[in-house]
């Protein structure tokens, strides 16, 4: 059941009272979702970000009940969560962390780790839920594997949904815990505690986390969608035809105007294009490095050398699969 930004229901909960049943079935997601989920993890691994694919929990459906909370589970990719839309409606816990004054521990993701970007942030703990796991152990498990924080008190405020939002796409769950003390991970670059009146916060503790990972990310998956080997190839062949025309022209017809100018602009924005797109193809694996470095060095004086390794590299491997060598 698909779900609606906000809130979905308000607690609190005891743990106990919180029961998770899990479908024995994998959730399939589309083709477009499952392409948009390898394009995100290769956009975490290219800069050196935890990127650990595995299975992780979904929420199918939810029920308020007298005795507490019911959630249906159902395993899904851990991948889908980075998806902006909420593909899977991937489900991640969300805690807020009191000491015994009140105050309230903010922390922020080092550069490397953070999947959303942004300041110090009082709901900075979290993660995605086990395969079999409830919840509210999962809750439990994060505190003390981020910041080795044992609760002496846990409770389950509210089911929430957030498709909007990239790293924790789909249904997100909230909690308040009290801790005496933390210790962060080396995920963390940054901690604080922030007074127990939130009136006292800084400004920038309403400020949303900056989606920068979600931003690049969709970028990289239009470049991808949009720039094939087949397409550069036919690109290269075109430039080839704009370059002949201006040798004859320039040689052969007496350089007449404007057709020569026209022609000689043409060729140099052409390559200046082609060698910019190539080189960037050449680090998403479309083309092989060596070829953009034909077509930005040679292409300038003369685009048939491009021409002639196009067809070259593509003949013994395949039309247009260089993007799983």
């Amino acid at each position: 059941m698909r779900q609606a930004p906000g809130i979905l229901a308000r607690g609190p909960w005891d743990p106990n009272t919180v029961q998770a049943q899990w479908r024995p079935e994998q959730f399939r997601p589309p083709q477009s979702a499952t392409e948009a989920a390898d394009v995100a993890l290769d956009a975490l691994r290219r800069r050196g970000s935890p990127s650990h694919d595995g299975l992780a929990a979904r929420m199918v459906d939810y029920e308020v009940r007298a005795a507490g909370l019911s959630l249906e589970l159902q395993p899904a990719r851990w991948a889908l969560r980075l998806l902006p839309q909420g593909a899977a409606q991937s489900l991640s816990i969300l805690c807020l962390v009191r000491r015994a004054d009140g105050s309230w521990l903010a922390g922020r993701r080092g550069r490397v780790a953070r999947v959303v970007g942004g300041p110090l942030g009082a709901s900075a703990r979290g993660g995605s839920v086990e395969v079999d796991e409830n919840p509210a152990d999962a809750m439990a498990r994060e505190l003390n594997e981020e910041w080795s924080v044992e609760p002496e008190r846990l409770a389950d405020r509210s089911p929430g949904a957030a498709p909007e939002r990239a790293g924790a796409a789909g249904s997100a769950r909230r909690g308040c815990t009290m801790a005496r003390a933390c210790s962060p991970d080396e995920e963390h670059d940054e901690f604080a505690w922030w007074p127990a009146d939130v009136a006292a916060w800084p400004e920038h503790a309403d400020e949303p986390a900056a989606p920068d990972g979600r931003a690049s990310v969709r970028l990289l998956g239009v470049f991808r969608r949009l720039v094939t080997f087949g397409r550069l190839e036919v690109v290269s062949f075109i430039h080839s035809g704009v370059y002949l025309a201006l040798l004859v022209c320039a040689f052969a017809l007496g350089k007449p105007e404007p057709a020569t100018f026209i022609l000689g602009l043409a060729h140099g924005l052409i390559w200046i294009a082609m060698s910019l797109v190539c080189i960037a193809a050449a680090r998403e694996r479309i083309i092989p490095f060596w070829l953009a470095l034909v077509v930005a060095v040679l292409g300038g004086l003369g685009p048939f050398a491009g021409d002639d390794r196009f067809p070259r590299r593509k003949s013994p491997q395949g039309p247009g699969n260089l993007a799983r060598q």
